[in-house]
């Protein structure tokens, strides 16, 4: 047979590769809110207080709703008084090695993101959530799962977000606080008698 028209790859130079990754790095750059270090102002000469909050597990049958409630209540009706989350603020059980957990879950992971949308969005009007960071319920699952996050997207699209660990220069005033964060940090381990503490 005579192939008239059968195509050839073409050996491309590695060099016309390496422009072609630096433009989508920068195009990777452009497009993402995710940042390893920001700095926020709370332009007063008053005493404040910043409230870190984490592991919320909106929609497991095992939260206490009333004391989630009365904690978010205190800090939106307190002045200056504000609050940063480190993550798990969603349960988002949608796949798991038993689908006990799935199941015993008492919001949907759509319905969990619905409600915490509403909450985002109150703390975001009254200006009282600083900024958040990853989680391994909220965001890793679903970015081993399908390859990214709703729960990310939402909170980079009003927040500061840090995608792992973050570090929080909060400037009060004329003071200066350094504030590195994240869900998991060194040390944690059923081997540290401090573990419970330290989670």
């Amino acid at each position: 047979p005579v192939f008239l028209d059968k195509k050839t790859a073409e050996n491309i130079d590695w060099r016309e590769w390496f422009d072609n990754l630096r433009q989508r790095q920068k195009l990777h750059q452009r497009t993402s809110s995710s940042q390893d270090e920001a700095t926020i102002e709370i332009p007063t000469q008053k005493k404040i207080a910043v409230c870190f909050s984490a592991d919320w597990h909106t929609g497991s049958v095992a939260v206490r709703y009333d004391q989630l409630q009365e904690n978010l209540e205190t800090i939106l009706n307190t002045d200056r008084v504000y609050m940063i989350t480190v993550g798990d603020l969603i349960d988002n059980f949608r796949h798991f090695r038993s689908l006990m957990p799935v199941l015993a879950q008492i919001l949907s992971p759509r319905e969990q993101a619905t409600v915490l949308y509403s909450i985002l969005d109150e703390f975001f009007e009254k200006k009282k959530w600083l900024c958040a960071c990853w989680g391994n319920h909220d965001i890793e699952r679903d970015e081993k799962l399908f390859g990214q996050s709703p729960v990310k997207e939402l909170l980079a699209g009003k927040l500061v977000y840090f995608n792992g660990k973050g570090t929080l220069r909060l400037v009060v005033g004329d003071e200066t606080y350094i504030i590195r964060m994240s869900h998991r940090l060194p040390g944690n381990s059923i081997h540290n008698p401090n573990h419970p503490q330290a989670r």
